[in-house]
């Protein structure tokens, strides 16, 4: 199982953006339509006032941003004037206002209890303060900040302070209960390895989102009605696990191709039920029986990689590409392949066939090898 995500902690600045590749699947609200849910307008309970005209010691950190190395190199996206200001936000309004917010609300862990912080996106820039239940400790935050505000030391158009429907303490039990749920449902796939999943409550509107890989219809079903009262945004992470009788490998129509390919691994060592290609191991259930040393093949794996050297993970499903086979040369890419993973000389980069020579030339991550076509 892929570890679950949790909502991100007070003292860890974020900027609130799309992101991931997996495709979305469907959203569902609570009950149980299937249109998409509009972001709802924040109830501000707070405002700060500008009471400069000038703020020297912000302008400052500023143009300190626009100088950096990596600010102009494009580390941190295209260095345009807004991303430079959003950067500003994180480091002065962001810090300031959470050194704030710990010393009212004691720590970390006590703000958890009461609310939601994020750092906006271009449409809403600025850092955002949401309050389930505010009492008077909201009058002592803002004397804070509007102190610093009278101070010049950060603008009040970048402080938002809204009420929240709900605190990340709140957020945090969501996921581990629908964690729960969706580890149970994943324990009786099946193939329980080839299993994965992400659970995360969206800061921005509390929607459950279930990143998964084998989660049928049915099941999604269940996980509305034990989640009534939530919008449930389920996305497909890579590619579905096959089901119970499902082939978990794709072979080629035509076993041979005299067009080069560009994308996929060499399977470089096959084992009862692992496979290596080199820069990973994969566990992957009758491996021997299904795959062969020397193949092409593009893996989907569960996400879930172990951080060694090489990497390890679990495939759910392996496409084998056609055997590359050049007009007038006697062996297959597949059999060159074979017989440089024998020699255990690295993984292999890339391989090439050199017509005039009749030789085939790969290169590994250690040296240069020639094979003879014969």
């Amino acid at each position: 199982m892929k570890k679950y995500i949790t909502p991100i902690g007070i003292a860890l600045l974020l900027t609130v953006a799309g992101c991931g590749t997996s495709e979305k699947e469907q959203i569902t609200l609570g009950q149980g339509s299937e249109v998409e849910k509009k972001e709802t307008e924040r109830e501000i309970i707070a405002e700060l006032e500008q009471t400069l005209t000038e703020t020297p010691e912000r302008d400052k950190v500023l143009a300190e941003i626009e100088e950096q190395p990596e600010f102009k190199d494009g580390i941190y996206g295209k260095p345009t004037d807004r991303l430079a200001e959003n950067l500003s936000v994180q480091q002065v309004e962001g810090q300031i206002a959470i050194a704030a917010l710990e010393e009212v609300y004691g720590g970390q862990k006590g703000f958890h209890k009461e609310g939601i912080l994020f750092f906006g996106a271009d449409e809403d820039p600025g850092f955002w303060i949401g309050i389930k239940n505010p009492d008077e400790r909201l009058d002592e935050l803002l004397k804070i900040l509007q102190g610093k505000v009278d101070s010049g030391e950060l603008l009040a158009k970048y402080i938002h302070i809204f009420k929240s429907d709900f605190t990340e303490e709140e957020q945090w039990a969501l996921t581990d209960q629908v964690h729960r749920e969706v580890k149970k449902m994943g324990e009786v796939f099946h193939n329980p390895g080839a299993a994965s999943m992400g659970i995360s409550v969206d800061t921005l509107t509390g929607n459950i989102e279930i990143n998964h890989n084998f989660l049928t219809d049915e099941q999604k079903e269940q996980l509305k009605e034990l989640f009534v009262d939530h919008n449930i945004v389920f996305s497909v992470q890579g590619r579905m696990a096959p089901k119970e009788g499902e082939s978990d490998v794709l072979y080629p129509e035509k076993e041979f191709t005299n067009v080069p390919h560009s994308e996929g691994k060499f399977i470089l060592s096959i084992e009862e039920d692992r496979f290596f290609t080199g820069s990973m191991y994969y566990d992957f259930t009758d491996a021997k029986k299904k795959l062969k040393a020397g193949q092409r093949v593009i893996v989907s794996d569960t996400g879930s990689i172990a951080m060694s050297m090489p990497g390890q993970g679990t495939a759910v499903f392996v496409e084998v590409l056609a055997d590359y086979r050049p007009d007038g040369a006697d062996l297959t890419e597949s059999q060159v392949a074979a017989i440089v993973a024998e020699k255990s000389i690295g993984f292999i980069e890339k391989i090439e066939f050199n017509q005039d020579e009749d030789q085939w030339i790969v290169f590994t991550s250690q040296d240069k090898v020639i094979i003879n076509d014969k």
